[in-house]
């Protein structure tokens, strides 16, 4: 059986109602659109995208023996789009100010 000094003591989690922390750096827009991120894109999101993109590719080309261009291609688009995912989380973090 469980004591009551166990029950009593308050879950540490139960301070943040909310689930989210106060940003660590200042926030420049508080509620980005679209646009707003993909306009803050900078030069090593633009490099992280082509290298996530080069290396998907590269991936399916190698392999996917028997339909090489294909399987490349597919590759290709999967690992792009999430290339611009990536970014795209990195632009809107700074824009809200959790991160640098």
């Amino acid at each position: 059986q469980c004591s009551g000094a166990l029950l009593s003591a308050p879950h540490p989690y139960l301070y943040h109602t909310m689930g989210f922390y106060d940003p660590k750096f200042p926030v420049r827009n508080a509620a980005p659109g679209f646009t707003d991120c993909v306009y803050e894109f900078r030069v090593g999101d633009y490099a992280a995208m082509s290298t996530i993109s080069g290396g998907s590719v590269l991936y399916g080309w190698f392999v996917g023996k028997p339909l090489r261009p294909q399987s490349a291609a597919a590759c290709g688009a999967i690992g792009g789009m999430a290339a611009f995912m990536y970014a795209y989380q990195n632009s809107y973090g700074r824009l809200m100010g959790y991160k640098e």
